[in-house]
């Protein structure tokens, strides 16, 4: 769409990010994880049977880690204060490596991670119902079954309601579609909020030896080259937008280009992220 990062980028320079088809049988689930390492957005559309999700709100990379610890995780009294949890922030929440999977998080679970302010949002998407997760938010899906689950399941009262209102009996096959993205916001604000969101979580999977989906810096070098004439630019100087000027070719006009969208506000939004990276690797 109109408002993702890899526009400015030509197409034989993306990396693929879907659409792909999930048909999964029920009560199978995908425990908490982050897209491309926390650095893409994705859409997830049901096509058929029902998903029942978790998401929390985007956290810093130490508030992760602790909720995960509070969902998954059994923590050891044993003097040097270590902890055991499901950890698929650097790893594939499939992968064998993360070792036999927790069970479903609890009621308890998810209340400590609202009194956390980690704002965890419990919910069942339907057929024929989008659910959009924003790059680096930890969630969970699992493939809804007509059994019963226990008392303590965060997902118990969501499902037995689902199950009378729709008068559901048996076992359906769950298919989906999902895709990944780069959101770059609408505001300045927003802008710079989902651009260093995703340089962020770059750094540390660099740092980590691990691959990212998203190509930030790319997009980002893009973006500069399409901003919009000098002279729409030079209103803003003073709101230090001056600093762009230099992606820019005097007397060309470059509203042509393939994000010519881009608006003073995207500007300003984009500079602080982009100094990082003409700092870092020009």
């Amino acid at each position: 769409g109109s408002y993702c990062m890899m526009n400015s980028v030509t197409p034989n320079a993306r990396p693929f990010m879907g659409p792909n088809m999930y048909i999964t049988p029920p009560a199978a689930f995908t425990h908490f994880h982050q897209d491309g390492h926390g650095t893409v957005d994705s859409g997830h559309f049901c096509l058929k049977g029902y998903n029942e999700v978790i998401l929390l709100r985007r956290l810093t990379e130490r508030h992760k880690k602790h909720a995960l610890m509070i969902l998954t995780g059994n923590f050891l009294n044993n003097g040097d204060k270590t902890h055991d949890y499901f950890d698929a922030l650097y790893q594939v929440p499939h992968g064998d490596e993360l070792g036999e999977k927790p069970a479903w998080p609890t009621k308890e679970q998810i209340e400590k991670c609202r009194q956390m302010g980690y704002c965890p949002t419990v919910v069942i998407i339907k057929p024929g119902q989008l659910i959009h997760i924003n790059k680096g938010r930890l969630h969970a899906f699992r493939k809804m079954s007509p059994s019963p689950l226990p008392s303590h399941d965060c997902h118990e009262a969501l499902r037995e309601e689902l199950i009378k209102e729709r008068n559901i009996t048996g076992e359906e096959l769950c298919i989906s579609v999902a895709w990944d993205w780069m959101f770059k916001g609408v505001t300045s604000a927003g802008i710079n909020r989902e651009v260093l969101s995703v340089l962020e979580a770059s750094i540390l999977n660099r740092k980590r030896g691990k691959m990212s989906l998203a190509i930030p810096e790319m997009a980002l070098l893009q973006m500069a080259k399409f901003t919009p004439p000098i002279k729409a630019v030079d209103s803003v100087h003073h709101m230090g937008v001056s600093g762009m000027v230099g992606f820019i070719k005097n007397g060309q006009d470059i509203a042509k280009g393939i994000d010519a969208r881009i608006t003073n506000e995207a500007c300003l939004g984009i500079l602080p992220g982009l100094r990082h990276v003409v700092k870092e690797h020009v």
